[in-house]
């Protein structure tokens, strides 16, 4: 497959295409799709992160998505990937230089209000050997800790919970626990929160969409306290 992607440097590649009938982009909006929290849908009814997770996920296999859309006559997308034989030299040659991320057994509580952010951060942990804990709002999220904050290893939450924000969270998991390791995520930080939450004694965080990778080596630096375990750190 010739591709027009320059950074497209495997031998060979797998191409999964998805074609619908429907009603089509203009090149305005098709230029845009990968846009945290753009969406075309009317308020309420769509986050804009449905793509941007995707273009995430593909783009840390190194794989790659085209897209061409024609105004009423559908949409078709091709994702890239690179073959497995490509792939098996990449990771022999990476298992040389550099080491893998790793996984581990421990206990994480994953506050995230849209289902399939949620859904998608439990199946790449559990997938690779984490136990998981969920909650859809702050003051869920609030109730569950309570009862297990002894076996909670580390906290995964979203910053723009409904009925509890994440820094209220916060506020209460240190009183209950101070040591307690946390990241806290967000497609957008303000800088008034920013000010906020490292009056916290929060220092890092993560951005979203969520990158597979970034999030798991993130994950295992923190839980094994690179830097200081005594104090709420987020990345």
């Amino acid at each position: 497959v010739q591709l027009t992607f320059p950074k497209a440097d495997a031998s060979s590649y797998l191409a999964i295409t998805i074609q619908d009938t429907g009603l089509g982009m203009p090149q305005d909006v098709s230029q845009r799709i990968y846009e945290p929290f753009f969406t075309t849908k009317e308020k309420g009814k769509g986050t804009g992160l449905g793509l941007s997770v995707v273009y995430g996920i593909v783009s840390s296999l190194n794989g790659f998505i085209d897209v061409k859309s024609s105004v009423g006559k559908g949409t078709t997308f091709t994702i890239y990937f690179p073959s497995l034989h490509t792939v098996q030299k990449t990771e022999e040659s990476s298992d040389k230089t550099t080491p893998s991320t790793q996984g581990g057994n421990e206990t994480i509580f994953v506050i995230e209000d849209e289902d399939f952010l949620r859904e998608l951060v439990v199946s790449i942990l559990e997938s690779n050997g984490y136990h998981v804990l969920t909650a859809r709002d702050g003051l869920e999220a609030v109730d569950i800790y309570k009862k297990e904050s002894d076996r909670i290893d580390l906290i995964l939450s979203d910053l723009g919970l409904p009925k509890l924000s994440g820094s209220e969270c916060l506020v209460i998991v240190k009183r209950i626990k101070p040591l307690q390791r946390v990241i806290m995520a967000s497609g957008y930080f303000d800088p008034e929160e920013r000010t906020k939450l490292s009056e916290l004694g929060i220092s890092h965080f993560l951005q979203k969409p969520y990158n597979p990778s970034h999030l798991l080596k993130t994950i295992r630096e923190v839980l094994d306290g690179n830097g200081s375990s005594n104090r709420v750190t987020v990345h």
